[in-house]
């Protein structure tokens, strides 16, 4: 897992770097609004799959169910914000929630070229 969340951190640079080179420092700061919602939306998921693992899982069931929804609106909402009322680009927020896709994509890569049969 520190791969990812390496991997994470470095899409999330290069893709703010790109993005100021490119289009400008507002299109930068809607990516790495993107990029950090989602990296906080893989660090939540991390951590539920790993109580999923925990002995008392019995308790987790509904409110877990409650969690994922409330989480997904949570984001929607926050991306929301970030276009509308700060008048970033759209497309920058949505480029940056792809980080967390992106480096668990570089990590499968690694695994497959470097995995010892």
């Amino acid at each position: 897992m520190r791969r990812i969340y390496r991997a994470l951190f470095a899409v999330s640079v290069a893709g703010f770097v790109a993005a100021i080179a490119w289009k400008g420092g507002r299109a930068g700061a809607a990516f790495a609004l993107g990029a950090a919602l989602s990296a906080a939306n893989f660090l939540v998921l991390h951590r539920m799959v790993e109580g999923m693992g925990s002995p008392d899982t019995s308790r987790a069931s509904g409110r877990t169910a409650a969690l994922i929804g409330l989480r997904y609106l949570a984001m929607g909402g926050i991306a929301y914000a970030i276009v509308k009322y700060f008048e970033l680009s759209g497309l920058g927020v949505v480029v940056g929630l792809l980080a967390a896709t992106a480096s668990v994509l570089i990590e499968i890569v690694y695994e497959l070229i470097y995995a010892r049969t």
